[in-house]
């Protein structure tokens, strides 16, 4: 039997893959999906952000690497790695990673504290980070299960615990997201296995319970007039004032191996606003959990798309990769769409 695969790979399997790549670019042409300017292999990425100098970083295990967006030439590194966030000044960064997170400063790329969250792990589990918008406290969260449904609020200034929101809910077990409204007054938590909240940071209590179904990619418009949510199988766009539905797509895909609800909270989809608040970026289908099935009638790729984020109407079609996107990101100038997966990253051109 294995001479037969063996056969198969190296003579007409070789020939199966240049059909099946063939095909693959051809429907691709035919629903006129835009292909990528940039694509480029890396090692595995835990997470990636935009400064707002333009310059892209991207968390591997052990080490931060900054790229002068869309240029792939290496200015900076830093020997630490996990979850990364920025602040809005650009002058700072965290990292967190095992309980802790580490601040450095950007320029010079000088560690200037630590922040002991939790006792430390032997592993690294996912980890939430984000700076409020005027850049003085961060929000984290880890999804550990003897962390439980907790967020930790420190003061970045003075490298001291604000205080501690935790989701009181039976079938809350862990943070899943996090979200800042840009008043810099509310935060968006997100928990599994069931509820999306709305926090107040001052009072640190929930003041709503938004939906039952949990996200791992809340986003909210830059006048905080939208909240989008990548949720298991589908895309929901909130009006933050009323807190009603304005608009969802439901995604197209296969259905998945694993007991569908439990999957689909544990993955939810990638989402994106712009800075300018105009477009709204997404993907159009589930990825393809056979990533051999040459001649499927459903690519093995993730279908991207920019809407406008005021009425949901789509603009452009975009071919994705492989597999699951883990992060979607516009640049601060508007001008690039940025699909981080496992171990690539693909680049559009907005306009």
């Amino acid at each position: 039997m294995w001479r037969k695969v063996r056969a198969l790979l190296n003579g007409d399997g070789l020939v199966l893959l240049k059909l099946g790549s063939l095909a693959r670019t051809i429907t691709s042409w035919l629903r006129r999906e835009a292909q990528p300017s940039l694509v480029w292999k890396c090692k595995p990425i835990r997470s990636a952000i935009f400064l707002n100098d333009g310059r892209l970083v991207i968390a591997h295990d052990r080490q931060i690497v900054f790229y002068p967006f869309p240029d792939r030439q290496l200015t900076q590194m830093l020997p630490d790695g996990g979850y990364v966030a920025g602040d809005s000044t650009g002058r700072l960064i965290g990292i967190g990673k095992q309980g802790r997170v580490n601040l450095y400063r950007v320029d010079t790329g000088a560690l200037i504290g630590s922040l002991d969250c939790w006792p430390s792990g032997e592993h690294i589990y996912p980890m939430e980070l984000h700076f409020s918008p005027d850049g003085f406290t961060l929000a984290i969260a880890e999804k550990h299960h003897s962390r439980g449904p907790e967020v930790q609020l420190w003061d970045v200034v003075h490298g001291r615990p604000i205080g501690t929101i935790r989701i009181v809910d039976p079938d809350s077990t862990v943070i899943k997201a996090l979200a800042f409204h840009p008043d810099g007054q509310h935060l968006v938590v997100s928990s599994l296995w069931h509820g999306l909240w709305l926090v107040d940071i001052h009072r640190q209590e929930v003041i709503r319970k938004i939906q039952d179904w949990p996200s791992s990619h809340p986003a909210f418009s830059p006048n905080g007039s939208r909240l989008v949510l990548g949720l298991g199988k589908s895309v929901r766009a909130y009006d933050s004032t009323t807190w009603r539905i304005v608009y969802e797509y439901t995604l197209a895909g296969t259905e998945p191996r694993l007991p569908e609800r439990r999957l689909d909270k544990m993955f939810s989809q990638a989402v994106a606003i712009s800075p300018d608040g105009q477009w709204l970026a997404m993907p159009t289908r589930l990825p393809s959990y056979d990533t051999f099935s040459l001649f499927s009638p459903n690519p093995p790729h993730t279908t991207l798309a920019i809407h406008r984020l005021a009425d949901g109407k789509r603009a452009r079609l975009l071919g994705g990769h492989a597999g699951r996107v883990t992060h979607l990101l516009f640049s601060p100038d508007n001008q690039w769409l940025v699909s981080v997966g496992i171990q690539e990253v693909w680049a559009w051109r907005v306009v």
